[in-house]
């Protein structure tokens, strides 16, 4: 059960958690500061670490995805040149076996 607790909560909530909303309300000198401004929070970066583990997968799935594509494309590239050489080699070899009958044709 503790696991798809964990499943259901947000990235951003894994990431940042969040503090006990009712401390906030307890808590005077947050509210009852003497400072202009010092009311509004400054946003939070979020640390270049956090994405490098979903920036590798994404890396790692794409370079993966573009071999096998390109391993498959030679293949086929492979298998065409053959197609064309047998081709090839069958139109020649019944030129030679017809010009080997005209010559046999022509001696007798």
């Amino acid at each position: 059960m503790a696991f798809l607790r964990f499943i259901s909560r947000s990235a951003s909530a894994r990431l940042y958690p969040t503090t006990n909303i009712r401390s906030f309300a307890t808590n005077p000198s947050k509210w009852n500061t003497s400072q202009p401004g010092s009311d509004t929070e400054t946003p939070r970066k979020i640390p270049f670490s956090a994405f490098k583990r979903p920036l590798a997968k994404v890396f790692l799935g794409s370079f993966l995805t573009y071999q096998i594509i390109y391993v498959i494309w030679l293949q086929l590239e492979c298998e065409e040149s053959k197609a064309m050489m047998q081709r090839e080699f069958s139109r020649l070899e019944k030129e030679a076996r017809d010009l080997v009958a005209a010559n046999d044709a022509k001696k007798s």
